[in-house]
């Protein structure tokens, strides 16, 4: 369109100019001086619209920045699993880890804390949807599309359901590292978490639910910073149990944080 745009504005200058001339020589000049100069623009373009798709500039650039638009869904294959929140698929050519946005799994071989209550559970799960699926697909959110370990962040689909709510519905994860702005499924993930702890599941029917302490958050700090970041994704502030909530933005000891 731009293109178009700007051949349309030469042509009305140029025939403005040859208007503007009085003498017939100078205007037979202008005429021959705008025919060439379209010719020539022309020659410009057109290898423009004849390039392959795969050879465009345009392309090459959206390569290397990322064409992908947040909420847009990316076929990926599965290369390897590790465990019940990340594995490890093959795209864009190269076999990249995969973090599933916005939850936590138990761990089943950490160095620090070791294996943890429902962890081969949740990985045996998630092995399990994504090798019955017929179509996987990755969904970036709209924040950093990698965390400090270089794992890419993502909601991970197997035949159009979303794995890491399943994961959580079924109590075989927790809602956990909420970094905005990347919480476009928040609100999804979070009605699933009540669910699944009304029902008693998973991790829910533990006497005492697992603690993320396995990994720092995916950004490398805190879920927020402050009362006004978490505002901005929850008005009203997040109970005691939230795992939005922290001590220090519970300033009246009330079991609510950032009221």
């Amino acid at each position: 369109m731009g293109i178009y745009l700007l051949l349309a504005a030469v042509g009305i200058l140029l025939v403005y100019i040859v208007k503007r001339a009085r003498n017939d020589d100078v205007q037979g000049y202008v005429r021959y001086a705008a025919i060439m100069m379209l010719a020539a623009l022309a020659v410009m373009i057109l290898p423009l619209f004849m390039m392959d798709d795969a050879e465009s500039p345009v392309r090459e650039i959206n390569e290397t920045f990322g064409s992908e638009e947040a909420g847009e869904r990316i076929p990926v294959e599965v290369a390897s699993f590790v465990d019940g929140d990340t594995t490890k698929f093959h795209f864009e050519g190269e076999t990249a880890s995969f973090r599933y946005l916005l939850i936590d799994t138990p761990e089943t071989n950490h160095p620090r804390i070791g294996e943890q209550p429902l962890g081969k559970e949740a990985s045996a799960r998630t092995k399990e949807l994504l090798e019955e699926a017929e179509e996987i697909e990755v969904e970036f959110d709209v924040g950093p599309r990698q965390d400090h370990y270089e794992r890419y962040l993502a909601y991970v689909y197997a035949d159009g359901d979303m794995v890491n709510e399943i994961l959580v519905r079924e109590g075989l994860a927790q809602v956990k590292y909420v970094n905005p702005p990347s919480t476009t499924h928040l609100d999804q993930l979070e009605e699933a978490e009540q669910e699944a702890e009304a029902e008693g599941l998973g991790i829910w029917s533990l006497e005492r639910p697992y603690d993320s302490e396995g990994e720092e958050s995916e950004t490398g700090s805190g879920a927020f910073r402050n009362c006004t970041e978490l505002r901005e994704v929850h008005p009203d502030g997040v109970a005691e149990g939230h795992p939005a909530y922290t001590l220090q933005m519970d300033g009246d000891r009330d079991g609510m944080a950032c009221e």
